[in-house]
C-alpha cells in the first residue's frame, strides 16, 4: 500500500515493477492499480493474489486502465479457474497486453471449464501473443478443445 501511494504520488517513469514473493494479497493489487503508472512489466510471481487479485486486474485489463502494461507475469499466485476465467475474459478487450504468464496455478482450482472459456475466447483476442500455462494439471484433457 505504501509503495502504491509513493508511485501515484510521484510523477515516476518506472517502466518494469518486480514484485516477486512479498506476500501480496488481492488488497494490495488492487492498491497498486490505483497508482496509474506507466508500468509496461509488472512481476507478481509468488504471491497470494489468488481469483479476487486476478479479477482486479482482469477489470483493469478489460477496461484498458493498464494502457502501457504489455507483460504480466503471474506464475505461483494461487489464481483458479475463476480468476482465470475473468483474465481470459478481459483479454478481448484489452489493446496492450502481449504477454501473460500464469504458469504454476494449476493446483488452485483451474479446471477444463476455465480453458473451455480461453478455446471460445482466443478468435476474439487480438493483442497478445504469449500464454503460459505451464504446469497446470488440467490443461492435458482440454488440449483438444484448445487445439479445435
Amino acid at each position: 500500500s505504501i509503495l502504491a501511494q509513493t508511485l501515484g504520488s510521484r510523477n515516476t517513469t518506472i517502466k518494469k515493477l518486480t514484485l516477486d514473493d512479498n506476500f501480496i494479497l488481492s488488497a494490495g493489487v488492487g492498491a497498486l492499480l490505483d497508482t496509474g503508472s506507466h508500468i509496461t512489466d509488472l512481476d507478481l510471481q509468488h504471491n497470494f493474489i489468488g481469483n479476487d487479485g486476478a479479477s482486479l486486474l482482469a477489470r483493469s485489463l478489460e477496461n484498458n486502465a493498464l494502457p502501457y502494461l504489455t507483460r504480466l507475469t503471474l506464475s505461483f499466485c494461487r489464481i483458479g479457474g475463476d480468476g482465470c476465467i475473468a483474465l481470459v475474459s478481459a483479454l478481448r478487450e484489452n489493446t496492450s497486453l502481449l504477454q501473460l504468464d500464469l504458469r504454476y496455478n494449476g493446483g488452485y482450482g483451474f479446471n477444463e471449464r476455465a480453458y473451455l472459456v480461453l478455446a471460445e475466447s482466443l478468435p476474439e483476442i487480438k493483442v497478445l501473443q504469449q500464454l503460459d500455462f505451464g504446469w497446470c494439471e488440467s490443461l492435458a484433457s482440454a488440449m483438444p478443445l484448445l487445439l479445435a
